[in-house]
C-alpha cells in the first residue's frame, strides 16, 4: 500500500509566509491608522483656521479622532508583542514514568519505528478524553514537562483494545513524523498575535449600546481593522486545509500499521465513549457523594456502566458525531469523511486484551485522577450549598 507522508510544500510554505507577514500586515495598519486619522486631524485644523472660528465640539471631535489612532497603534504593537509571548498550557494530568510501564514503553518505540519518530520525552495520561502530541513544555497536577509530549487518555483505557490503542498512538506519532508539532509551535503565537490586535480593535467598533463618540474613535480604525479581518480570514482557511490534509495523513498511516477496521472502531469509541465520559464523569462522582460514598476509582465505575445506563447516550453521541458535515474552517474533516477515505484493506490484527493491560499501575493513575474530578465535584456542592444559605427565601 502507498504511503502518504507528504503534504504539498507549496501550501505550507504559503502557510509560513503568513508568519513574516503578521508583522508587515501590524505595520501596515499602523501606518493606515497615523495616516488616516492625522489626515483627518490635519484637515480639520487647516478648516477651522480657513474660517477662524472654533468650538468645544470640533475640539472634542479631533480629540477623538486622536485618541482612536492612538488605541490603534497600541492595539497593533499589543499584537506584535503577544506574537513573541510562549504561553505554557496546563493540563488535567499526571506524568508516566516510562520506565515503570515496560509493556506500554515497547508498544509506543515499536511504533515509533514504525511511524519514522523518536520517543516522545514526556508522557501523561489525561484525566479526559484527551489524545494528543505536542512540542513543549506544559503543566500537569504533578509537576511540569518538557520537550515532545504524548498525551493519552485515562478513561479510554479500559474501553479500547490493544490494537485499537495501536491505531490510536500512531495516528498521533504521525503528527511528530509529519512535523505537525513544530509547524503549530511556529504559527500558534501568530494566531495569537493577530487575534489579540483584532480584539482590540473590535472593542471600539460602533454597535448596539454604543454612543457617537465610538464611531469616531473607530474611523481610524477601519481600513486597519478590515485588513486584519482579511489577514486572519485567509490565514485560517489556510491553516485549516493542511490542519485536515495532516489528519487524513495520520489516519491513513495509522491505518496501515493497525488495519483499517481497527482504526476506525478506535476513532469510533474515543469519539462516543470518550464524550460521554467527559459529560457524565461529573454526574458518577455526584452520585458517590449522595450516595455518601464517594468512588474512589471513577473509571471502573465509568466502564461499568458503559453497557448499561450509559449505552444509548454513547449510541447517540456517535450519531451525531457521524452527522456533523464537513466546514471549510473546521481543524478536522468531518468523523464520517476521515473513515470513507481510509482505503480498504484485508490487515487482521490480534487484539490481546484491553489497553489498560498494559499499564502495571493503572489503578493508581485512575485513582489520582479520580480524587481530581471528586474534589471538583465536592468544591461545586460546597459552592451551591453556600450560595443557597446566602440566598434570600
Amino acid at each position: 500500500m502507498e504511503r502518504i507522508t507528504t503534504i504539498p510544500r507549496w501550501k505550507i510554505y504559503a502557510a509560513l509566509a503568513f508568519v513574516p507577514g503578521l508583522y508587515f500586515v501590524l505595520l501596515l495598519s499602523i501606518a493606515m491608522t497615523v495616516v488616516l486619522g492625522g489626515g483627518l486631524i490635519l484637515c480639520c485644523a487647516t478648516a477651522l483656521d480657513s474660517s477662524g472660528s472654533a468650538s468645544a465640539i470640533v475640539g472634542k471631535f479631533l480629540l477623538l479622532i486622536g485618541l482612536g489612532v492612538l488605541l490603534g497603534v497600541v492595539a497593533c504593537i499589543r499584537g506584535v508583542i503577544v506574537s513573541f509571548s510562549r504561553t505554557r498550557p496546563a493540563y488535567p494530568a499526571i506524568p508516566l514514568n516510562l520506565e515503570e510501564e515496560p509493556k506500554f514503553k515497547a508498544l509506543i518505540t515499536d511504533l515509533c519505528a514504525k511511524v519514522g519518530t523518536k520517543l516522545p520525552e514526556s508522557t501523561i495520561i489525561h484525566t479526559y478524553s484527551e489524545f494528543f502530541v505536542q512540542q513543549g513544555s506544559a503543566d500537569t497536577l504533578d509537576g511540569r514537562t518538557s520537550g515532545r509530549l504524548l498525551c493519552i487518555s485515562a478513561p479510554m483505557l479500559r474501553n479500547l483494545s490493544v490494537n485499537e490503542l495501536r491505531a490510536i498512538l500512531a495516528h498521533e506519532f504521525a503528527h511528530f513524523s509529519g512535523n505537525d508539532t513544530a509547524y503549530t509551535m511556529a504559527v500558534l503565537p501568530i494566531y495569537r498575535g493577530a487575534l489579540g490586535a483584532l480584539q482590540h480593535l473590535a472593542e471600539y467598533t460602533p454597535g448596539p449600546g454604543k454612543d457617537w463618540r465610538n464611531v469616531l474613535m473607530y474611523i481610524p480604525l477601519f481600513l486597519p481593522h478590515k485588513f486584519l479581518q482579511l489577514y486572519l480570514f485567509a490565514f485560517h482557511r489556510l491553516n485549516m486545509q493542511l490542519s485536515r490534509a495532516r489528519e487524513f495523513r495520520a489516519d491513513r498511516i495509522a491505518s496501515e500499521i493497525s488495519g483499517k477496521k481497527t482504526f476506525v472502531s478506535a476513532l469510533s469509541k474515543v469519539m462516543s465513549i470518550g464524550s460521554t465520559f467527559d459529560n457524565v464523569s461529573a454526574q458518577v462522582s455526584l452520585a458517590g457523594f449522595r450516595e455518601q460514598v464517594p468512588h474512589k476509582n471513577l473509571y471502573v465505575e465509568f466502564q461499568k456502566r458503559v453497557d448499561h445506563d450509559f449505552d444509548s447516550a454513547v449510541k447517540m453521541r456517535l450519531e451525531e458525531y457521524m452527522k456533523e458535515e464537513e466546514h471549510a474552517t473546521a481543524s478536522h474533516p468531518s468523523i464520517a469523511t476521515r473513515m470513507s477515505a481510509i482505503p480498504e484493506d484485508d490487515l487482521r490484527i490480534s487484539d490481546d486484551g484491553r489497553a489498560s493491560d498494559l499499564l502495571m499501575k493503572i489503578n493508581e493513575y485512575e485513582e489520582t485522577l479520580s480524587s481530581f474530578i471528586n474534589t471538583m465535584v465536592y468544591h461545586q456542592i460546597k459552592q451551591h450549598e453556600e450560595t443557597k444559605q446566602v440566598s434570600p427565601a
